[in-house]
């Protein structure tokens, strides 16, 4: 968790891409290109992890160690329909009528998520789709199970794929027959990488790895992350006592809101982020606040349009493709908050639109 990290000293960086890796006598030397600021950036560090992902053999192959994983990819999928149109209140598991695969269709607010495909990934993993025979393969399940309705491409809210890596699999074997367990690996001269798991065992995966680089110091994967470390009905009690007098202005249902969503967090979103009567309205056609706009800003390194609406919130995963009005909202927050110059700010806007339908492109035939 990045912003544990960072109350215990850590200095994260976003859109900071990694060059070079050069070995000194008493530590490495490490390039990298920072997207935001457009310029070179260098590091010295005596220990350096690579957690890259299905990146991992790529990274690897721009340093000196010549160590990789063998990656296979592969690829998942899923659709977002409404609840109006499926309307179940438990999360199902279910087969694929043809291969007998297991699918889940799972609540999520008022939509519905369905997933996920499990398919051999051979494109570009900077330019991830969703897929037609992907997208076919969940709407067959659901015509299967639910005949009574029609199932088609308007049905389908939204869609997001992921891709996974594989270890020691880029040898033939078949998908299902690959382990899904994580490898470490170290040059024994500071360098380490981790690769593979799931997004269920990554406090595992990290707390094993931190236990070789400093086995005097164990890990503990039990420790509450940021956001957690007060009980959500302690917090309930104590925000709205502490801000009673201070945050007049700002409604007991603002408050409740902002502890669901980012629990320990809501103190800097009210403490910075809701300081005047504008921060307490709604981004139109949405159920967020103009003042976690800010806070997203300034405590969760968003920098562009996408980062807010696809990766720190689920505007566009439970709306789809948003309206006008809440994009230009929201641009108008970034252009203040990242300090775009005024002759640049309609030049950035348009890039900001261009870089959020390439994310939301729904998918390729």
């Amino acid at each position: 968790n990045l912003k544990s990290a960072q109350q215990e000293g850590a200095q994260c960086l976003n859109y900071v891409e990694f060059k070079n890796l050069e070995g000194l006598p008493d530590n490495y030397l490490i390039t990298c290109w920072d997207h935001q600021y457009h310029c070179q950036k260098t590091f010295k560090a005596k220990k350096i992890i690579f957690a890259c992902g299905a990146w991992s053999d790529s990274v690897l192959a721009q340093t000196p160690w010549g160590e990789r994983f063998g990656l296979a990819l592969t690829s998942g999928i899923h659709l977002i329909v409404s609840r109006e149109k499926l309307p179940i209140d438990l999360t199902l598991s279910l087969e694929h009528p043809i291969d007998r695969r297991n699918l889940y269709l799972i609540p999520w607010e008022n939509r519905v998520l369905v997933g996920t495909t499990d398919n051999f990934f051979l494109g570009d993993k900077d330019q991830l789709y969703p897929t037609r025979r992907e997208v076919d393969y969940l709407l067959e399940t659901l015509r299967f199970y639910f005949p009574s309705e029609t199932w088609s491409d308007a049905d389908i809210l939204s869609s997001y794929i992921g891709i996974r890596p594989l270890i020691g699999s880029d040898t033939g074997a078949k998908e299902e027959s690959i382990s899904r367990d994580y490898v470490i690996k170290n040059n024994h001269q500071g360098l380490y990488a981790i690769c593979g798991g799931k997004l269920t065992t990554f406090r595992r995966m990290a707390e094993k790895l931190v236990d070789q680089i400093y086995p005097e110091n164990k890990a503990n994967s039990c420790t509450p992350l940021f956001g957690a470390k007060t009980p959500y009905s302690q917090l309930k009690a104590k925000i709205p006592m502490q801000f009673q007098m201070q945050y007049k202005d700002v409604q007991g249902d603002i408050v409740e809101c902002l502890i669901r969503r980012y629990g320990d967090g809501a103190c800097d979103a009210l403490n910075t982020c809701f300081k005047q009567a504008e921060d307490c309205q709604n981004i139109p056609d949405s159920a967020y606040y103009v003042g976690e706009i800010k806070y997203l800003i300034r405590y969760e390194w968003a920098r562009h349009l996408s980062d807010i609406v696809v990766r720190r919130t689920d505007m566009y995963f439970l709306n789809g493709k948003l309206s006008k009005e809440t994009l230009e909202s929201i641009l108008k927050i970034l252009a203040i908050e990242m300090s775009w110059s005024p002759d640049k700010i309609q030049e950035k806007m348009q890039e900001e639109r261009k870089l959020y339908e390439r994310q939301c492109e729904f998918f390729k035939s």
